[in-house]
């Protein structure tokens, strides 16, 4: 009898070193195959997740109809990029992330080309590259909240990655007040009560997301790699459109100081 358990890394997010590849298959490599050889690499510190097309027959059935990316409004847009395998590799030590990085070329190199590869993760005072500290750990409670509860899908969810780069120069050009009311929060987390309605945090409150992303340095630029989870895409869509301000025409005070350059909507299935 079936009994799907979650991946063990869902509840463990990144932290002081943190890598993500994204890997699209090659022309006449089977499905199953290559889900067969990424999922080989699912550990307690190694997410994988994979597109719709690498799913089975039932799991595709089961499949909600959702286009999460890409999506645009007023002049804004977020792209898809995706491939059709994605893998995030977190640890403390960062020799153990650039040996996965190694055992993933080896399992999967020569049946997917690698699309996006890309190394940071969280320094101990846990904040970003706008300075503001991480706000919150998500809990266990709040990833088995993020599962599918039933179904050929149960004990899976589905991950939304976007790459965000920021405009940290002009962001930081800003008095301190001005950028906490951007965010809607103070550098140490505490939220500003008088934000306005294009604040980041009242845009995305009660999104009913799990959000596990990372910051990140790349040929001088700087931002987040994006990662959330939710049992349904829809959720995943919703945060987006309110980020964009499609439902309502008022748009993310954060979009002014970054820009997405790619992602995609993913399967994290259960083991």
């Amino acid at each position: 009898m079936r009994d799907p358990r979650p991946q063990p890394a869902l509840f463990h997010g990144p932290g002081a070193h943190a890598a993500l590849v994204v890997w699209r298959a090659r022309e006449g490599v089977s499905p199953a195959f290559l889900r067969m050889r990424a999922t080989s690499l699912i550990d307690r510190g190694v997410l994988v997740a994979i597109a719709p097309s690498l799913l089975d027959a039932r799991e595709r059935e089961a499949m909600p109809v959702e286009r999460v990316l890409p999506r645009a409004h007023a002049g804004r847009s977020m792209p898809s990029t995706r491939g059709s395998v994605l893998v995030q590799i977190a640890s403390d030590e960062r020799e153990v992330v650039i040996e996965t990085l190694r055992r993933a070329d080896a399992l999967l190199g020569t049946i997917a080309d690698r699309d996006e590869e890309i190394e940071g993760g969280w320094p101990l005072d846990r904040r970003e590259p706008f300075g503001f500290r991480e706000p919150r750990v998500p809990t266990h409670d709040d990833v088995r909240a993020a599962l599918v509860p039933e179904g050929p899908l149960e004990g899976a969810t589905f991950l939304l990655h976007q790459r965000y780069v920021q405009d940290r120069a002009r962001f930081l050009a800003r008095r301190e007040r001005d950028r906490e009311r951007v965010v809607g929060r103070t550098t140490e987390g505490v939220v500003v009560p008088d934000a306005p309605e294009r604040a980041h945090v009242r845009r995305v409150t009660g999104s009913a997301i799990v959000r596990r992303g990372f910051p990140y340095r790349a040929s001088g630029d700087e931002g987040l790699v994006y990662l959330a989870i939710a049992r349904a895409p829809e959720r995943l869509a919703d945060a987006l459109d309110a980020m964009l301000g499609a439902r309502d025409g008022i748009a993310d005070a954060m979009l002014d100081y970054v820009e997405a350059i790619g992602g995609g909507l993913y399967v994290v299935p259960p083991l």
